[in-house]
């Protein structure tokens, strides 16, 4: 028997590779207590989701006016690479049976207990994006919208855990708040445009020959050229029309 792990899935010969044989796979036990896990702070993160999309949507400038524009607002509340799910780095899970979510002054890394965040997001979201939608187009408030979206989220108590879980400490982000924005905007470029930026600390800036910064502006400067040819192509850098 194999217990936690299982059989251990197929090695898939490497051509190319011959010498190594890798194989990655998640154990079915780590994905159940994940999502039993998941299961426990749902209630406390649909909570937490709502105010903060109720509160972004005008900090962000998206208009509650325009469907689309809030759809892609709304599908992106769990995605803590951008701006809209940052709100997930200040977050803690706390207890080892009776879980609790507390929220913290600072961003923290992302490590196991944000990933389980992560998944209490997103199903949570499945079957309710309309739904939250709407909300903000009718500018609920915050309040109003967890009484309403997260009614099922909240309405059982969840079944008790396998087994007591190890709580995970959370340990603030070392990079800081001000590298986090600019993650977050050179996604947002890489989403929209296929750029690729690199993001780079004040040391580093500093420690940058002059040719450095010119190899930098030159690259800037093509970049700016593409998207002007991508905005008069009317096609964006995945080769689709673009909506004008």
């Amino acid at each position: 028997k194999f217990g936690c792990w299982g059989a251990m899935p197929a090695m898939f010969p490497l051509r190319h590779f011959a010498a190594i044989q890798i194989a990655i796979w998640t154990p079915w036990c780590v994905r159940s207590d994940r999502s039993a896990e998941a299961s426990h702070i749902k209630c406390a993160v649909c909570g937490i989701m709502v105010q903060e999309a109720s509160k972004l949507v005008d900090e962000i400038g998206v208009s509650r006016k325009d469907g689309d524009a809030l759809g892609d607002f709304v599908e992106q509340l769990c995605t803590i690479q951008l701006r809209q799910g940052r709100w997930i780095r200040y977050l803690d899970i706390v207890g080892t049976a009776d879980l609790k979510v507390e929220h913290q002054d600072t961003p923290g890394e992302c490590r196991s207990e944000c990933i389980t965040l992560k998944h209490a997001c997103t199903s949570l979201l499945k079957n309710k994006e309309e739904e939250i939608v709407e909300a903000l187009a009718d500018q609920l408030t915050g309040e109003k919208m967890k009484k309403q979206i997260c009614r099922k989220a909240c309405s059982k108590k969840p079944a008790a855990l396998n087994q007591p879980r190890k709580d995970e400490p959370f340990i603030a982000d070392p990079r800081g708040l001000g590298i986090i924005e600019m993650l977050e905007k050179k996604e947002t470029i890489r989403q929209e445009t296929g750029q690729v930026l690199e993001v780079m600390d004040r040391k580093d800036m500093d420690s940058q020959s002059e040719g450095d910064m010119e190899t930098m502006a030159a690259q800037d400067a093509y970049a700016e050229q593409l998207r002007d040819a991508r905005l008069q192509s009317g096609r964006d850098w995945r080769g689709k029309e673009m909506e004008l």
